[in-house]
């Protein structure tokens, strides 16, 4: 798995694990469960990305990105990066 990937894993998983019960990422979460779900099993170590795996994991960090108006091409690191 490249870094990009890798670190689109890392700030998904986190968002998951530090924001489920948030109402207000509530609905971004449900929306974006698959991508989000296999970010989480990906950095956990539980599973290997296929192909598909990662085209979900990528949709949902762009609409990630959209939602918090930022550049997802930009190499960001971590949620709080994102939101700086």
């Amino acid at each position: 798995m490249d870094k990009v990937l890798r670190a689109r894993c890392e700030i998904l998983s986190d968002l998951y694990n530090d924001h489920f019960g948030n109402p207000e990422w509530q609905e971004f979460i449900l929306k974006n469960d698959l991508g989000i779900y296999c970010a989480v099993s990906c950095v956990a170590g539980s599973t290997t990305l296929t192909e598909i795996g990662a085209q979900d994991v990528n949709s949902a960090y762009t609409n990630l990105c959209k939602l918090l108006n930022v550049d997802s091409e930009m190499p960001f690191t971590s949620l709080d990066h994102m939101t700086e």
